[in-house]
């Protein structure tokens, strides 16, 4: 962890966001997707009140460009309605409304149909702590094209002697400018090395506080089951009277698909806080996996029924079965309302992890048993292994306390061929 500066966060000559957290996905239009969402810090002059920064990211091709003296050029224009929810979460009032206009200039037509250029965009209110709602409304003057999208807002008390303000996923940070580009959408490689998260920390007083990190796994659909981080680590921080802008570098390595909770706590003594946000992983080698579209059909012999497997082969042309091979990915998709499809992306990463930790002599790791098992249900928890002695075969326990499941696999030929003992179906892999 590094100190990074002292004060705002949010500071710039040209009034382009600086800092956001992890966005929400927006469709806009019926392909392009933008990124918006809200992150609150201490106000500078009103510390009884909450400094609540909306941001919205629309990338270029979502834009319809016209022509223009300086080239070509996109309009549209931001509002937000805030309002109140009560203790039930039902909305009350309106205590703010926003509106704001952006253009974009680009020189070139080319820019404009960029998949990576975006603009970002920010508006600041003050807010009492408590729970809000954001309607936002999009309109691209050129189109003449509309989006809606209600995100919630929990605005936090920070005015404490010792408060932390809420994370920040970082797509970049440059010291010598004190710049930061946020990661606007809360995706990251789940190839990254590392990745940033950078938040403020007030204190009323000189003090040495405890921080902890935590990076935890989300399992969709159990929430009984407390999860064990992936990273997790404790450093003591000396921090001076005031505010302070804090980087945080989180190391990962071939981080697994999927959502990830982020946690910063500081502690001193009796004082305490701690903030959150979520993450998601995502797998850049799912379209090159794809491009064999018999053989990601045969693949799905774990997600698929006999006879949907066999709908999808007896397409009569390849259109004809990528067509029915996308529909039933569609239909397990979680978030239907943008362009990424997280579970067949999970799914397609397993079978890639499988092919590399199991694979031996001409079979594929997702043929066997090890395979099976890790694109159903992930790493496990815990494992033990038993290497090759003279009284035993070499073995190896799984184990997945999230689902009650406990898997054995034996080496019974000794070059590497784990079969497992019960198959996978059967209640007596069961360990609660």
């Amino acid at each position: 962890m590094r100190t990074v500066v002292s004060g705002s966060l949010l500071r710039c000559a040209a009034g382009v966001l600086l800092i956001a957290s992890a966005g929400t996905q927006l469709a806009f239009g019926q392909q392009e997707h933008v990124a918006a969402g809200a992150y609150s810090m201490r106000h500078a002059d009103e510390r009884a009140r909450t400094q609540l920064d909306l941001y919205v990211q629309v990338p270029y091709s979502a834009l319809r460009f016209d022509s223009s003296p300086l080239g070509f050029a996109a309009r549209y224009q931001v509002s937000a309605d805030i309002t109140v929810l009560d203790a039930q979460g039902r909305p009350t009032l309106i205590v703010e409304s926003p509106i704001w206009d952006r253009s974009v200039t680009v020189p070139v037509f080319a820019e404009t149909e960029s998949r990576t250029a975006r603009d970002i965009t920010t508006r600041s209110v003050i807010l009492d702590p408590g729970k809000y709602l954001v309607a936002l409304e999009i309109i691209d003057h050129n189109a003449n094209t509309i989006v809606y999208r209600e995100i919630s807002a929990d605005v936090r008390d920070l005015d404490q002697p010792l408060a932390v303000s809420d994370l920040v996923l970082l797509d970049s940070y440059d010291s010598e400018t004190r710049t930061v580009l946020p990661r606007v959408s809360n995706v990251i490689g789940g190839q990254s090395l590392s990745f940033d998260i950078l938040f403020e920390l007030y204190t009323d007083r000189s003090r040495t506080v405890t921080l902890t990190r935590e990076l935890v796994p989300i399992h969709r659909g159990i929430t009984a089951y407390v999860a064990k981080p992936v990273l997790a680590d404790t450093a003591m921080v000396d921090i001076p009277e005031g505010r302070h802008q804090m980087v945080s570098t989180f190391p990962v390595a071939d981080l697994g698909v999927g959502s990830y909770r982020v946690r910063i706590r500081v502690q001193d003594g009796n004082r305490t806080d701690a903030a959150e946000c979520v993450v998601f992983a995502q797998w850049t080698g799912l379209s090159l996996h794809l491009d064999d579209l018999d053989k990601a059909i045969d693949q799905m012999v774990y997600a698929a029924s006999k006879r949907e497997l066999r709908e999808i082969r007896e397409g009569d042309s390849e259109a004809e079965r990528r067509r029915l091979f996308n529909e039933f990915w569609k239909e397990l998709d979680p978030t239907p309302q943008t362009e990424r499809n997280e579970r067949m992306e999970e799914y397609y990463f397993r079978v890639n992890a499988a092919n590399q930790r199991f694979s031996y002599g001409r079979r594929p790791g997702w043929q066997t048993d090890r395979g099976h098992v890790l694109i159903l249900h992930g790493d496990p928890e815990e494992m033990w292994r038993q290497t090759y002695s003279f009284n035993a075969e070499p073995y190896e326990v799984w184990y997945y306390y999230r689902i009650g499941r406990r898997y054995v696999f034996v080496d019974a030929t000794g070059f590497g061929d784990y079969e497992l003992l019960v198959p996978v179906w059967d209640e007596r892999t069961r360990i609660r």
